[in-house]
């Protein structure tokens, strides 16, 4: 993002958007439709508008006094807003999201709330607006926005020949004409060379950006009112789902949900089913769950985990000829696992994870013919690996 700034800031300063003092309060200033430089804020006319965590929602009950009163305030100063004396500052926080990006595009959606909310229902345009959007908390607080007006044209920070000054030092090729521009015969002909010098500096870029910049933006204010969520990213998934490859192979379908429900920690459901007896010698029927709490050891959901499982279910099984196994009451257990987690686009990852701990089951013997008899009863405790698998995972949300 810092580069992206020094590559545009040569174009707001042609523009006299900001004074650079200014822009190095934020590294996200990315969008400023400002008309005038920078003036500072009246912190006595300071209103806050709180925002519902991870949300753009503006109405409700908290914001109701807020929005009065600001309705009031541009009201009372509509002639000093709409003469350029007085601008409206919006300041979009927000820092409850994992990753920088997402920071950013919530205090974007936030502040154009609040904008657009004044321009539809007070009138104001986007001229009369200087915006900032921050990827960090106002005072503690992750979830604000903060209004603000400011002070009368008279107390501008950056005077107006010094603004005109820092926009003829960022563009080099206004500093490379503008000594060929004075000695070239036409302004020496009208006369009065030396003040028709000094007009084009302060006035005729101002007019350039009150009309071009500024109205354009104007039209697409209201658009972040439509549905305008972040980009999504893996980090700040909570559903996910996968498949454990392996078991396929042995014609057993499956599929788990995970959910993430803190930073380090998710809950991961696996399902597996199988109804098909391959053939006489060969069957593995079953229906099992394997339940289990996680620790992530990154809260980006990625790299190592480790967590506890429990076993359930029923199995029909045969390897050979001779035998069939079913279960009597089912099967039950419980164990450790670890598990490693990759990343390999947004959406797609991979999941490694082997799981040891006790499987207690009551199992019958069959001959496996058809319609065998049950020739022996056992109870089994049975210790060792209890879970393994190589899962594709997709990030639903």
């Amino acid at each position: 993002m810092q580069k992206l700034l020094f590559s545009v800031l040569p174009a707001l300063c042609v523009a006299g958007l900001f004074a650079s003092s200014t822009m190095a309060r934020s590294l996200h200033d990315v969008k400023n439709d400002v008309s005038s430089p920078v003036v500072a804020a009246d912190s006595s006319s300071m209103i806050l508008f709180y925002f519902e965590p991870k949300t753009s929602m503006f109405f409700y009950d908290k914001n109701e006094q807020a929005i009065l009163k600001a309705g009031e305030m541009i009201n009372r100063h509509r002639a000093e807003i709409e003469a350029g004396k007085l601008f409206v500052m919006v300041n979009g926080y927000c820092s409850s999201f994992r990753t920088e990006y997402s920071n950013y595009q919530m205090a974007k959606l936030r502040s154009s709330q609040v904008k657009s909310y004044y321009i539809t229902n007070y009138g104001l345009k986007e001229e009369n607006y200087i915006t900032r959007n921050h990827t960090e908390s106002y005072n503690g607080d992750a979830n604000v926005v903060a209004m603000f007006k400011l002070v009368p044209a008279d107390s501008i920070e950056t005077s107006e020949q010094e603004a005109a000054d820092s926009r003829e030092e960022a563009s080099e090729e206004p500093v490379a004409e503008q000594p060929s521009v004075q000695p070239e015969p036409r302004p020496v002909e009208e006369q009065p060379a030396a003040p028709v010098a000094e007009k084009p500096v302060p006035e005729q870029p101002e007019p350039e950006v009150a009309v071009a910049p500024t109205e354009q933006p104007s039209a697409s204010v209201v658009e972040p009112l439509q549905p305008l969520t972040p980009k999504p990213l893996w980090e700040d998934a909570r559903w996910r789902i996968k498949t454990n490859i392996p078991f396929w192979a042995l014609v057993v379908a499956n599929v788990a949900a995970e959910y993430r429900f803190a930073d380090h920690w998710s809950v991961d459901v696996p399902v597996y089913y199988s109804a098909w007896t391959t053939a006489r010698t060969y069957r593995f029927r079953t229906f099992s769950v394997q339940p289990s709490v996680r620790y992530w050891l990154s809260p980006d959901w990625k790299g190592h985990f480790f967590g506890v499982h429990l076993t359930a279910g029923q199995f029909n099984i045969a390897t050979n000829e001779k035998t069939r196994y079913q279960d009597a009451d089912g099967m039950y257990g419980a164990g450790l696992d670890y598990g490693y987690a990759l990343k390999f686009t947004e959406n797609w990852g991979m999941e490694f994870n082997i799981g040891a701990g006790l499987i207690h089951t009551r199992y019958n013997a069959y001959y496996n013919i058809d319609n065998g008899e049950r020739f022996d009863t056992r109870i089994k405790n049975y210790w060792g690996i209890t879970r393994c698998g190589i899962s594709i995972i997709y990030r639903i949300k």
